[in-house]
């Protein structure tokens, strides 16, 4: 299930931003970002479901000529022992129109996860292994998969109107946008896209491995674990829909995913993800 998870973020987080900023940001702003993630799986008679939960703050640090230089951080009431267990955060980025974040602060994300790994107990030769404690938890040492992920929480899309081109990495490629509702609070646009098979079979390949260093079992090479997953039937969809308001700010994204898996050896698989993520301002 925590596969599926990287799964679903990995492919949910990147419109194919072409324009401006559709507002303008002032120095101080603070927005509340809430992300609500449920999830089904259903493997033969076999089913489970599981819902996760993320809040955090993104502030507007300086306005520069070449983008939004932003930090994301915790809430400011998260308790010192689940601060620790974070050391990504705060994050300072710039967003610059068209491109990626660009993280501004990686000498301090690498100081704080060399002090997280001291506290736990843990040696830099964990970095990138799968642990099971009451889940299963990947040791990320990387402040660059740390960005990655904080991408997941960007609602600064630009360029929503209908007809625009949207995409989203681990797709089988780009879609025009349509417009599905108009009114006096704003619009609502939807994308639907279609999964790539061959994103999904790395997955699966790197869930085997996973399970494999959990259980002390003998670990397949990624070359053989994609084979075994060569033959399997994949197919799927992510729907995404994106309400702006009346200033064309995104406020909240919805996206819907669905995976279909069939393989002799394996059986019928089917996991399906709802992730509602939203972003207020906070009033001060």
């Amino acid at each position: 299930m925590k596969v599926f998870l990287a799964l679903i973020g990995a492919l949910s987080w990147s419109a194919l931003a072409t324009a401006e900023e559709p507002f303008q940001d002032r120095a101080g702003d603070l927005y509340e970002i809430t992300l609500q993630v449920h999830t089904e799986q259903q493997a033969g008679l076999s089913s489970g479901s599981s819902n996760s939960n993320f809040s955090g703050i993104e502030k507007v640090i300086a306005i520069r000529p070449e983008g939004v230089e932003l930090e994301f951080d915790l809430p400011e009431e998260t308790s010192p022992e689940v601060r620790a267990r974070s050391w990504e955060y705060p994050m300072r980025v710039l967003k610059a129109p068209g491109k990626p974040l660009e993280l501004l602060n990686e000498t301090e994300l690498v100081d704080r996860v060399d002090r997280w790994l001291e506290l736990g107990g843990l040696s830099r030769s964990t970095c990138g292994q799968w642990i099971f404690t009451w889940t299963a938890i990947k040791i990320e040492c990387d402040p660059k998969a740390a960005l990655a992920s904080l991408a997941g929480y960007d609602l600064r899309i630009t360029d929503l109107s209908e007809g625009a081109i949207y995409n989203e990495p681990g797709t089988l490629g780009p879609v025009p946008l349509r417009l599905t509702s108009s009114g006096p609070a704003g619009e609502t646009l939807v994308a639907e896209l279609e999964l790539d098979p061959a994103l999904v079979r790395l997955q699966q390949a790197e869930r085997e491995i996973a399970i494999a260093q959990m259980t002390g079992l003998p670990q397949p090479t990624i070359e053989d674990a994609m084979r075994s997953w060569a033959k399997a039937e994949i197919s799927g969809t992510i729907r995404t829909t994106i309400d702006v308001d009346t200033r064309g700010i995104v406020i909240r994204r919805t996206q819907v995913s669905n995976l279909q898996i069939v393989d002799d050896a394996r059986g019928q698989q089917h996991l399906s993800s709802t992730a509602i993520l939203e972003r207020k301002p906070v009033l001060r």
